[in-house]
């Protein structure tokens, strides 16, 4: 069993690399997609269980995993 809990980042970097939505990704795990989407920003502690699942059925992430991920400005969808 891993001894460090799945961080944000880590989670939003697997449902990535899977190329998931977050209402895929909810789905997949078994989640609302709104409570999915609080794990994702920090807004709720990813609970173990999740954790475990979120591992067992999202791809691992290649290479090393950043503390932070950078914020996109606010304001400006991305790509208009």
């Amino acid at each position: 069993m891993p001894k460090d809990r799945m961080t944000v980042v880590e989670l939003y970097l697997r449902r990535q690399t899977a190329g998931l939505t977050q209402v895929e990704a909810a789905r997949l795990l078994g989640v609302e997609p709104d409570t999915y989407g609080r794990y994702e920003r920090g807004e709720r502690r990813i609970p173990r269980t999740i954790d475990l699942l979120a591992r067992q059925v999202l791809p691992e992430v290649p290479g090393r995993i950043p503390r932070s991920l950078p914020r996109r400005p606010r304001g400006r969808p991305a790509g208009s």
